[in-house]
């Protein structure tokens, strides 16, 4: 998954407006992305259900589980720094090098997705109205991730083939958990941010 131009396509996401609007209004229009689904989900369940599932990779839910965990309950302006040690423990992992480059690709992603949402002129403008950085992008990246990569696994496992937006079409349950909850964890940041803030960032 961490190809150059994996990388490019999450990068061009977040220099696209017009395209970033498109997946943001797919996400907010989504049964499995709607607001009222995300403020009343119990992402504990949810990594609960990560945890037993039988398509996901034990590797990557070793290293996942706890980091998901955590980013719920990091502030916004601290996700960044939650993102980057976890960066260190996967290239200090005891795994092979394919899963440590599928993890850095789903790290990276988040990145590219925090980096946006703090530098966004609604995020700046919320924070400095409440004095708070609140938990919207971290849970957002963990409530996309799951719902993303429980689906993209599912498909891959029993299809084949997965297509997943920005990134193309990609095969396997692995490939389709990690770039699905990559997809859809990127976009779950910025679609959070955009319920928290005024609800547009454009």
């Amino acid at each position: 998954m961490n190809t150059i131009e994996n990388r490019q396509s999450i990068q061009k996401l977040f220099k696209d407006e017009k395209l970033l609007r498109t997946e943001v209004e797919k996400f907010k229009n989504s049964n499995n992305f709607s607001r009222s689904t995300i403020e009343d989900a119990d992402l504990n369940v949810l990594i609960e259900d990560y945890r037993t599932c039988s398509e996901c990779a034990t590797d990557y839910k070793d290293l996942l589980e706890p980091f998901l965990l955590e980013i719920i309950d990091t502030n916004d302006d601290q996700v960044i720094n939650k993102i980057e040690e976890y960066e260190i423990l996967v290239d200090n992992a005891d795994m092979t090098e394919v899963n440590k480059e599928n993890l850095r690709f789903l790290l990276f992603s988040f990145k590219e997705a925090s980096n946006y949402v703090l530098t966004s002129d609604a995020f700046i403008n919320q924070t400095n109205r409440d004095n708070s950085p609140g938990k919207n992008i971290g849970r957002g990246l963990a409530w996309g991730f799951l719902a993303g990569c429980a689906q993209g696994a599912f498909v891959g496992a029993t299809i084949g083939t997965v297509t997943v937006p920005v990134i193309g079409t990609v095969t396997g349950a692995v490939a389709g958990c990690i770039a699905s909850g990559a997809a859809a964890g990127t976009v779950g940041a910025v679609g959070a941010a955009v319920w928290s803030f005024v609800d547009s960032i454009f």
